[in-house]
């Protein structure tokens, strides 16, 4: 019995481990979504236009001087975040309003991305090891794309 006691451990033990398999990814903490893999083969349009169809939820939208910020999922706790700019004036041309009554799905042209990364200035604040880390993508609205049954 003592000698089947350390043999059996040690058959558990790989068991236990928690090794991904080399084509996935994990997810940060938990509760917090893994990162949308860009796809590989964009669509035939998405290829030769360089356009994206992007859902913009007036909830999420912010003007700060001459320009139209949006932040999906704000306010979900996690390390890296995406923020699309728009110009305010081209941003009312072509929605209506900075900030429409509802959501609106538009075609967009990205012209311009950053990544940032942003520490808390206290030391003590809670923040991810190495700061957050935030993608701003500059873009330009080229239409609004109307809903299923609806007629512009």
């Amino acid at each position: 019995m003592k000698k089947l006691l350390p043999v059996f451990i040690l058959a558990l033990g790989p068991l236990w481990a928690c090794t991904p398999a080399p084509e996935k990814t994990t997810s940060g903490p938990e509760g917090e979504p893994s990162a949308k893999a860009a796809p590989v083969n964009p669509t035939e349009p998405e290829a030769k236009t360089g356009t994206t169809e992007l859902r913009i939820k007036a909830s999420e939208l912010r003007v700060e001087g001459t320009i139209v910020w949006f932040e999906p999922d704000t306010r979900v706790m996690r390390s890296s975040y995406t923020r699309y700019a728009f110009d305010l004036p081209e941003f009312e041309k072509i929605i209506g309003s900075a900030r429409p009554e509802q959501d609106v799905t538009a075609i967009i042209r990205i012209t311009k991305t950053e990544q940032k990364t942003n520490s808390p200035a206290d030391p003590n604040a809670p923040s991810p090891d190495g700061g957050f880390h935030i993608t701003i993508h500059h873009a330009k609205i080229l239409s609004v794309k109307q809903p299923e049954g609806e007629t512009p």
